[in-house]
């Protein structure tokens, strides 16, 4: 068995390490929930309330603008699982970019490190989105809405992944926005908006060519609405989308970001 220095075993010093890891990470994440939008831990319900208010009026005017459902027999249904990949990619995405930009005096202690802040955004964004999605849920539950998908697991699995993707990207845009707070966040803001606007979420993928689907088919967006709604459509087209792919892009993203953070650790995200 090798000692270190100290005297101190090498699995004595990993346990040490990892013990050290979930008390710093917890603590960031508390100290999250509780200053994000107030000095109270009651404030984390603004970062609860803000997406579930943007997807619920994006559902509202959708609803209005269009009473005929374009597939299907309810309107309501069809929009939210186009609005859904939307709300819960942005704002993972957008919260976690400005992890470090928002908690920069905290890297102040030497312990803690920008990839502690990092992590820690990230979890609360994961639990930030599944907490809004029950919500949402249950509200379109009490609309009289038909929530519950032929394939429960299929809509499990697009929620999922559109939530990683926006994590993902996220933690690429955490470079950017130590580069530059203003370009960091419009990047993030309006290319996820982009995603959205060419991901086919306003009418029936049968209504798009060939050739327009062949383009649309590059962007994971795409993939997770029409993964989605063929968890509640039988006839969607199940064959044309890829779990695998958004999952590969949402990786690159992620790989992306955590090994700039790496190489530009103490040059720029300090």
């Amino acid at each position: 068995m090798r000692f270190s220095p100290s005297g101190m075993t090498s699995k004595r010093m990993i346990d040490v390490l990892a013990a050290d890891f979930g008390r710093i990470f917890v603590a960031s994440m508390l100290r999250d929930i509780r200053t994000r939008f107030g000095r109270s831990y009651l404030s984390y319900i603004v970062a609860i309330g803000w997406p579930l208010t943007h997807m619920l009026l994006m559902l509202g005017a959708y609803m209005l603008a269009n009473r005929l459902a374009p597939l299907g027999d309810d309107p309501g249904i069809f929009i939210a699982t186009g609005i859904a990949p939307y709300i819960f990619c942005l704002y993972p995405a957008r919260f976690t970019a400005m992890a470090v930009l928002q908690n920069k005096p905290l890297l102040q202690f030497p312990i803690l490190k920008p990839i502690y802040l990092i992590f820690s955004r990230a979890a609360l964004e994961i639990l930030s989105a599944c907490i809004v999605f029950s919500i949402f849920i249950g509200i379109l539950s009490l609309a009289d809405m038909a929530i519950m998908p032929i394939d429960i697991y299929e809509a499990a699995t697009a929620i999922a992944l559109t939530i990683y993707l926006g994590v993902s990207i996220g933690i690429f845009g955490v470079i950017l926005c130590s580069l530059s707070p203003m370009i960091g966040i419009l990047f993030v803001a309006f290319f996820i908006l982009g995603l959205y606007m060419a991901s086919g979420v306003f009418l029936p993928l049968s209504f798009y060519s060939e050739t327009t689907k062949e383009i649309m088919a590059y962007n994971p967006l795409f993939h997770v609405v029409g993964l989605l709604r063929s968890a509640y459509y039988n006839s969607y087209g199940f064959e044309n989308f890829s779990a695998f792919y958004v999952f590969f892009v949402a990786n690159i993203f992620l790989c992306l970001g955590l090994l700039a953070e790496r190489f530009l650790r103490g040059k720029i995200v300090v």
